[in-house]
Protein backbone atom coordinates (compact mmCIF):
# COMPACT_ATOMS: atom_id res chain seq x y z
CA UNK A 1 0.00 0.00 0.00
CA UNK A 2 1.30 3.42 -0.87
CA UNK A 3 2.08 5.82 1.93
CA UNK A 4 -0.31 8.45 0.50
CA UNK A 5 -3.17 5.95 0.41
CA UNK A 6 -2.46 4.88 3.97
CA UNK A 7 -2.42 8.49 5.19
CA UNK A 8 -5.64 9.26 3.34
CA UNK A 9 -7.42 6.22 4.82
CA UNK A 10 -6.10 7.00 8.30
CA UNK A 11 -7.28 10.61 8.02
CA UNK A 12 -10.70 9.50 6.74
CA UNK A 13 -11.17 7.05 9.62
CA UNK A 14 -10.19 9.74 12.13
CA UNK A 15 -12.72 12.15 10.58
CA UNK A 16 -15.52 9.61 10.63
CA UNK A 17 -14.98 8.27 14.14
CA UNK A 18 -13.58 11.33 15.90
CA UNK A 19 -16.66 13.48 15.99
CA UNK A 20 -20.34 12.89 16.33
CA UNK A 21 -22.80 14.31 13.86
CA UNK A 22 -24.79 17.34 15.10
CA UNK A 23 -27.93 15.77 13.67
CA UNK A 24 -27.50 12.91 16.17
CA UNK A 25 -27.71 15.39 19.02
CA UNK A 26 -30.90 16.87 17.56
CA UNK A 27 -32.45 13.43 17.21
CA UNK A 28 -31.65 12.59 20.83
CA UNK A 29 -32.99 15.96 22.01
CA UNK A 30 -36.29 15.59 20.18
CA UNK A 31 -36.64 12.00 21.38
CA UNK A 32 -36.19 13.20 24.96
CA UNK A 33 -38.78 15.95 24.43
CA UNK A 34 -41.16 13.29 23.11
CA UNK A 35 -40.57 11.17 26.21
CA UNK A 36 -41.34 14.19 28.40
CA UNK A 37 -44.58 14.96 26.57
CA UNK A 38 -45.66 11.32 26.68
CA UNK A 39 -45.09 11.03 30.42
CA UNK A 40 -46.99 14.28 31.05
CA UNK A 41 -49.92 13.02 28.99
CA UNK A 42 -49.81 9.73 30.90
CA UNK A 43 -49.97 11.63 34.19
CA UNK A 44 -53.00 13.54 32.95
CA UNK A 45 -54.69 10.37 31.71
CA UNK A 46 -54.32 8.50 35.00
CA UNK A 47 -57.18 9.65 37.21
CA UNK A 48 -56.37 10.25 40.84
CA UNK A 49 -59.00 7.75 41.94
CA UNK A 50 -57.34 4.84 40.12
CA UNK A 51 -56.79 1.97 42.50
CA UNK A 52 -54.27 -0.80 42.12
CA UNK A 53 -51.37 1.36 40.97
CA UNK A 54 -48.04 0.90 42.65
CA UNK A 55 -47.01 3.72 44.96
CA UNK A 56 -43.96 4.56 42.82
CA UNK A 57 -45.93 5.20 39.60
CA UNK A 58 -46.88 8.83 40.11
CA UNK A 59 -43.50 10.04 41.45
CA UNK A 60 -41.63 8.38 38.59
CA UNK A 61 -44.01 9.81 35.99
CA UNK A 62 -43.52 13.21 37.62
CA UNK A 63 -39.72 13.05 37.57
CA UNK A 64 -39.29 11.70 34.02
CA UNK A 65 -40.41 14.90 32.20
CA UNK A 66 -38.06 17.06 34.27
CA UNK A 67 -35.00 14.96 33.50
CA UNK A 68 -36.00 14.44 29.87
CA UNK A 69 -36.39 18.19 29.27
CA UNK A 70 -33.10 18.97 31.03
CA UNK A 71 -31.23 16.34 29.02
CA UNK A 72 -32.94 17.54 25.83
CA UNK A 73 -31.73 21.08 26.46
CA UNK A 74 -28.22 19.73 27.13
CA UNK A 75 -28.35 17.93 23.78
CA UNK A 76 -29.44 21.12 22.01
CA UNK A 77 -26.57 23.01 23.60
CA UNK A 78 -24.18 20.20 22.60
CA UNK A 79 -25.55 20.42 19.06
CA UNK A 80 -24.89 24.15 19.09
CA UNK A 81 -21.34 23.58 20.32
CA UNK A 82 -20.70 20.96 17.64
CA UNK A 83 -22.10 23.25 14.95
CA UNK A 84 -19.88 26.13 16.07
CA UNK A 85 -16.76 23.94 16.22
CA UNK A 86 -17.38 22.56 12.72
CA UNK A 87 -18.33 25.96 11.32
CA UNK A 88 -21.91 24.95 10.60
CA UNK A 89 -24.92 26.91 11.80
CA UNK A 90 -28.52 25.81 11.90
CA UNK A 91 -31.74 27.35 13.13
CA UNK A 92 -31.43 25.76 16.60
CA UNK A 93 -27.89 27.01 16.96
CA UNK A 94 -29.01 30.50 15.96
CA UNK A 95 -31.90 30.37 18.44
CA UNK A 96 -29.61 29.32 21.30
CA UNK A 97 -27.07 31.95 20.22
CA UNK A 98 -29.66 34.72 20.53
CA UNK A 99 -30.84 33.47 23.93
CA UNK A 100 -27.25 33.52 25.19
CA UNK A 101 -26.81 37.13 24.08
CA UNK A 102 -29.90 38.50 25.80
Amino acid sequence: MHRKSYERIKRRIRQETGKQSPSTWLAVAFTLFGVAITSILTLIAIPSSTHGLHSWTRPVLSIIPVFAVVLGIVCLVANNGMAISTGERNEFGELLFWFQIS
